[in-house]
């Protein structure tokens, strides 16, 4: 645009840049909210498998509770009874036989 003393304005020109970097921001605006949908996706699937490996390794884990051994257990196996004339060698020889208990 000319003015009446022949100088040129820059209205026209600010006005493009404007509507330019106004275009920009929202195309950046967009790609930023695109990105975060893709995040809180990849970040809502990363919490479901984890729960998911979280529940099977508590499944594992129930399934795999070690056995307590009990004293009924013990006597199952007839161990030999103890009356008290044993010498130390015996003693040795029937702690090494029954030592998985």
């Amino acid at each position: 645009m000319c003015l009446e003393d022949g100088t040129h304005t820059t209205y026209s020109s600010s006005t493009s840049r404007y509507a330019q970097l106004s275009s920009g921001n929202k195309m950046m605006a967009t790609t930023l909210q695109q990105q975060s949908a893709n995040m809180a996706q990849q970040h809502h699937v990363a919490l479901h498998q984890l729960e998911t490996i979280i529940l099977a390794a508590e499944a594992s884990q129930l399934l795999q509770q070690p056995h307590t051994f009990s004293l009924e257990d013990f006597l199952r196996h007839n161990p030999p009874k103890f009356n008290g004339k044993a010498n130390p060698n015996e003693v040795d020889q029937w702690g090494e036989t029954y030592n998985f208990f």
